[in-house]
């Protein structure tokens, strides 16, 4: 016949589960009626009623009792914590594919990377790691601990999105990139190191995460492009030097009194690549009293505003370009059977012989997403070769 505990054995297993911690009314009785069913199934009788109790207990728990009520309170506070826990796999994994397949189609040139890779860095910075944050905190104590992990997550989600913006060519992409890497060596690595060095169990763990982490952001921090490069900064310099004129400028030789067809067309397309040029310096505030090292260090990256001034939202060029284009074709038009007709080269340039429809446009790929400097220094070649032809024919 099986055992049966006596009432004051009973009313002394509850108040001791309350002593060391349950207060949820609820779970202090299922812990009573769990404790009484495992000592009345076990019993023995060689054995005291507290001695029994005392080999019950601590298979309840790690380190104390009160470890249940949290856990509790956690699943009470997080009803769907475990659906959080799915959902954080579920968006890294996806973010993890979306981005590997985003990678092969960017690589092959293929329709839908750009999408590919908004979902995947998406779903990373907004819905993994945040879920990550949530489900990390609650597993630590220390407010400290707290806060590293937010901070961790906060400069990983800024990351991710600098090179989201980088990829897709939205402004901001260096700002955040910058940002999240000095957040990382400053704010988060000595919160991270620090904390975790003083734990002997985590001092080794600690160490080695914080030289890959500190090789990793060098590694980014050293593809940051703070200023043009030294190549690209020769290569626009070189060029207007053989012209003779400067960046801004641009070619000034001009025929007396045009006379042709050929030489008054060549001459409206100057005056009109001119007239391009002086709005792109209006708009970047470059005045004449500035060099070519100045526009360069200054404006050597930047070709967002270059771009909205010569091309809609959807990159079709605007009235201005697109007459520049439809003018140039009428010119060679005319240079047909001419030497000079090449120096004019406005084919549009196919990116595959297997995908003849995918293809850049010659302004596209002279003037869109293309730093200031080097759009400038396009237009002043472009110049260069409309006074030759118009030298020719006069």
């Amino acid at each position: 016949m099986q055992h049966q505990l006596r009432q004051d054995q009973v009313d002394f297993i509850l108040n001791d589960i309350r002593k060391k911690g349950i207060e949820i009314e609820d779970l202090q009785y299922s812990l009573l009626d769990h404790i009484c069913c495992v000592l009345e199934e076990g019993w023995d009788e060689n054995e005291t009623f507290s001695d029994q109790y005392l080999l019950v207990l601590p298979r309840l728990f790690k380190k104390e009792l009160s470890e249940i009520q949290e856990e509790t309170e956690l699943l009470i506070t997080f009803k769907h914590f475990y659906a959080m826990k799915k959902s954080m796999i579920y968006s890294g994994t996806f973010s993890a594919f979306a981005l590997i397949f985003a990678s092969i189609f960017k690589l092959m040139h293929w329709p839908g990377a750009a999408i590919l890779i908004v979902l995947a860095i998406a779903f990373f910075s907004f819905v993994f790691l945040p879920l990550l944050f949530i489900i990390k905190a609650k597993e630590v104590q220390l407010v400290r601990e707290k806060m590293t992990i937010g901070i961790g997550v906060t400069i990983g989600s800024i990351f991710c999105l600098s090179v989201l913006f980088k990829v897709m060519h939205w402004p901001g992409a260096n700002f955040m990139g910058i940002s999240s890497l000095l957040g990382l060596f400053f704010v988060f690595l000595p919160l991270h190191f620090f904390g975790g060095i003083r734990n002997e169990a985590t001092k080794t763990n600690t160490i080695i995460s914080s030289v890959l982490l500190v090789v990793a952001g060098g590694l980014m921090f050293s593809l940051i492009n703070l200023r043009p490069s030294k190549r690209l900064e020769g290569a626009i310099l070189e060029t207007n030097k053989h012209m003779n004129n400067s960046i801004l400028i641009g070619s000034a030789i001009q025929p007396e009194n045009p006379t042709s067809e050929i030489a008054l067309l060549s001459n409206s397309i100057s005056l009109d690549i001119k007239k391009i040029k002086q709005d792109i310096a209006t708009n970047l505030n470059i005045s004449a009293r500035f060099s070519d090292e100045e526009i360069i260090r200054s404006f050597g990256t930047d070709f967002r505003l270059t771009t909205a001034l010569l091309f809609e939202a959807n990159g079709r060029p605007k009235v201005a370009l697109a007459k520049l284009k439809k003018d140039l074709l009428k010119l060679k038009g005319m240079l047909e059977g001419k030497k000079s007709s090449n120096l004019l080269q406005l084919n549009d340039r196919v990116l595959h012989a297997e995908t003849p429809k995918n293809v850049v446009s010659w302004e596209n790929e002279q003037f869109y997403m293309i730093p200031a400097t080097l759009v400038l220094s396009n237009f002043n070649l472009l110049l260069m070769d409309l006074n030759t032809i118009r030298l020719g024919v006069n």
